[in-house]
């Protein structure tokens, strides 16, 4: 099974470009993404690069959030399908 090393913000190895990329999109984020004392396991599966923290998601949030006929729910209800047609449980 691979392992990825995951840094949040309770974490001693959380360096201060890091910390800066969370807090960044936190206001942007839904709150299960960045709720209670540390950041969503999907944001800190990225945490190993800063700068694909601030990409990965900036274009996420403007996929699920930005200007469209579907609302989220509809748009995460698609996520949903796609991942379970591509055998991605998340």
């Amino acid at each position: 099974m691979a392992w990825i090393k995951m840094t949040g913000f309770q974490d001693p190895d959380l360096t201060p470009e890091l910390a800066e990329a969370y807090q960044s999109l936190g206001p942007h984020m839904p709150p299960e993404y960045m709720g209670g004392k540390d950041v969503a396991e999907i944001v800190k599966v990225h945490s190993l690069d800063p700068t694909a923290v601030r990409t990965v998601f900036t274009a996420g949030l403007h996929l699920i959030g930005g200007p469209s006929p579907l609302s989220r729910r509809e748009r995460e209800m698609i996520n949903t399908v796609v991942s379970t047609a591509n055998r991605c449980f998340y």
